[in-house]
């Protein structure tokens, strides 16, 4: 198998104004391994991605600041923090806990600065944004016939933080 950089070099001669989520969905691989890649060998994918600034030169992975970031393998915070739907969750209760734990405390950190950074602090506009819009792409992502019931419950939740939070001003995300 061709090695990360390669791939991504790859991808991004294809397609150069690609962000590193992008780039990380195109070739399977984790959105934070990727984005730790794109910096280590940004020098040489640079100028494969040509003159104009690509997008993911935004994002910096912080490896000075001095934290450590736990590795979760491509889990988001969400499922780190024991949210979870269907046959396999806890009911509306302990889901609804995790979602206020997530929209009103500090967070774990994990996978990196960047991933971190997206998530925004606790009670703003852009943590739930960043919140619903988790859900929103696991509801639009995974197939209805096997999630049925977390179908139900990703939109349940998504109208319980926008009710929640409603001074936020947040608008209700795309579902498919």
């Amino acid at each position: 198998m061709a090695s990360l950089e390669t791939r991504i070099s790859d991808y991004l001669s294809r397609h150069p104004r690609s962000s590193a989520r992008q780039i990380a969905a195109a070739i399977n691989e984790n959105k934070s391994t990727v984005n730790a890649a794109l910096y280590a060998g940004r020098n040489t994918l640079f100028s494969t991605a040509g003159t104009a600034p690509p997008l993911w030169i935004a994002y910096s992975p912080a490896t000075d600041d001095g934290l450590k970031y736990q590795d979760c393998e491509g889990r988001g915070l969400p499922g780190v923090m024991g949210y979870k739907t269907g046959a396999t969750g806890d009911g509306a209760y302990k889901r609804r806990q995790i979602l206020v734990r997530i929209m009103e405390k500090p967070l774990p950190r994990i996978n990196s600065k960047a991933y971190m950074d997206e998530w925004g602090e606790y009670l703003s506009a852009e943590r739930l944004t960043r919140l619903l819009v988790h859900l929103a792409v696991q509801h639009n992502t995974r197939p209805m016939g096997q999630f049925k019931d977390s179908h139900r419950e990703w939109v349940a939740d998504i109208e319980y933080l926008l009710d929640r939070y409603v001074s936020l001003g947040v608008s209700r995300p795309y579902l498919k």
